[in-house]
C-alpha cells in the first residue's frame, strides 16, 4: 500500500457564503492525500501501474477552478469524489481545503474531507474535519 500527499497546490475558485466571497476567485491551497495498492507499480518501476500524481493534481485543479460552491465541505468532497471515479487504483482519498486570511484573526481556515471506495461505490463513505 503506497500514500501519495500532493501538499499545497495554490489555485483558486469561486467560493463562499458572503457575497463578496462570490464576485471573484479567491486563493486556496489544496492537499490531495490518495492511498493504493502499489504492490504492481513497485515490481515493475512502470508509471502505468501507478497513481499519476501529476495527473491526480491537474484533475483536482480544473474541477476546483470550474467550481462555484458556497461551502468548502462541498468542493471538497466533490473533489475527493472524482478522484475516487477517476482513479480507480485509489481506495482512499482526503482532500483538505485552505483559505489563507480569510478570518483576520486567523492564519487560515482548512476543512479536510475523507472518501473510501467500498465495494460497488466510489466513495459512499466519508467524513469531514474542520481544522
Amino acid at each position: 500500500m503506497a500514500t501519495i500527499t500532493v501538499e499545497n497546490i495554490l489555485t483558486e475558485a469561486v467560493i463562499g457564503v458572503e457575497d463578496w466571497e462570490r464576485t471573484k476567485p479567491i486563493p486556496l491551497l489544496a492537499t490531495l492525500t490518495v492511498s493504493y495498492d502499489s504492490s504492481a507499480a513497485e515490481l515493475s518501476d512502470d508509471v502505468a501501474a501507478a497513481v499519476d500524481y501529476a495527473t491526480l493534481t491537474q484533475t483536482a485543479i480544473e474541477l476546483i477552478r470550474a467550481s462555484s460552491f458556497r461551502l468548502l465541505e462541498t468542493l471538497a468532497g466533490r473533489t475527493a469524489d472524482l478522484i475516487l471515479d477517476r482513479f480507480p487504483p485509489v481506495t482512499e482519498a482526503a482532500v483538505s481545503l485552505c483559505k489563507p486570511g480569510i478570518i483576520p484573526e486567523a492564519a487560515a481556515v482548512r476543512v479536510t474531507v475523507e472518501r473510501r471506495r467500498t465495494s460497488g461505490n466510489s466513495g459512499q463513505n466519508s467524513s469531514v474535519r474542520n481544522q
